[in-house]
């Protein structure tokens, strides 16, 4: 699976949500489904039907669903306790070791940067993503050393010139990053969901359950409030399991490390198991759970910044 002849090859960063769905739908729908790859990277921390949806996603769309995953297993609470430190929703080492390095492993074994374009899934309101996406994709695997100096060298627009840091990667082999849902049509998951339907494919089922993505089960460490709360109402086994190995890794690593804050105390460190005997506490007294949590505060996804 190389592209050395010369021809473009498409790398669709495929999460298993809508947006990456519609990423790769439009990318084929462009340039073909032989030249497009689906690049999945597996976390082994997903929801059940998400590997339905990939399945049935890429048949429809006649591509290859490519996985890759990391080699020793781990999920993203080993990955914490080996590194030591607690993803949260501003730092998470899991993106870096579970889904960025085994696909920057894959592209650069299987692809050519002159000839290979990578797609990812973020949309009109997401784009101030974009120059630390085009900056993972323009260093080594070893990242970025000077972090000051290099990101100003990256715009939405593009790449702008500058000596950066060591490990940053000349231009010629450097990886294209292009953004489709930023183009109109603009993403409308509604429009995708009932595209679907019509061909028979379900969305996945964390979208109907509530969710805003789909994605490690409801436990992501960039999740907020909202999501948690929402976890631990529908999946109390999830959430006891993310709950049991924050206590493991305060014990064993750092006693200050919790997932959460809580912004209404000046972004006071709140354990899982805090969080979730406030709102045991507050729904035996029938309060409204606005009172208890931000029901904003759906937290974000971001595991495709770039491996730097």
């Amino acid at each position: 699976m190389t592209n050395r002849n010369g021809t473009t090859r498409h790398v669709v960063m495929m999460s298993g949500g809508l947006s990456s769905y519609e990423t790769l739908r439009r990318t084929v729908a462009r340039y073909g489904a032989a030249s497009v790859v689906a690049l999945f990277a597996n976390t082994r921390f997903e929801d059940r039907d998400l590997y339905r949806f990939l399945r049935e996603a890429a048949a429809h769309l006649g591509v290859e669903i490519v996985e890759v995953s990391d080699p020793q297993g781990r999920n993203p609470f080993d990955v914490f306790d080996d590194v030591g430190f607690l993803g949260n929703s501003r730092l998470s080492p899991c993106s870096k070791i579970l889904k960025q390095i085994p696909a920057m492993l894959w592209l650069i074994e299987n692809c050519e940067p002159a000839s290979t374009i990578v797609y990812i899934g973020i949309g009109w309101d997401e784009q101030e993503r974009i120059p630390g996406i085009r900056s993972g994709h323009s260093h080594t695997l070893k990242g970025c050393r000077k972090t000051a100096l290099c990101k100003s060298l990256f715009t939405e627009e593009g790449r702008l010139p500058g000596p950066g840091c060591g490990n940053l990667l000349p231009e010629a082999d450097a990886w294209r990053v292009e953004f489709i849902l930023t183009e109109p049509p603009y993403f409308d998951r509604d429009k995708v969901v009932a595209e679907l339907a019509e061909v028979g494919i379900a969305e996945p089922a964390m979208y109907r359950e509530g969710y805003a993505h789909n994605n490690c089960q409801g436990l992501c460490v960039k999740a907020g409030q909202a999501q948690w709360a929402l976890t631990l109402r529908i999946h109390p086994d999830r959430y006891a399991y993310a709950e049991e190995r924050e206590q493991r890794f305060r014990r064993e690593k750092n006693p200050k490390a919790t997932i959460l804050r809580d912004w209404s105390d000046g972004g006071r460190p709140l354990t899982l198991t805090e969080f979730r005997e406030r709102i045991e506490a507050q729904n035996a007294a029938q309060p409204s759970l606005l009172d208890l949590i931000d029901e904003n505060d759906w937290g974000g996804c971001g595991c495709y910044p770039g491996a730097a």
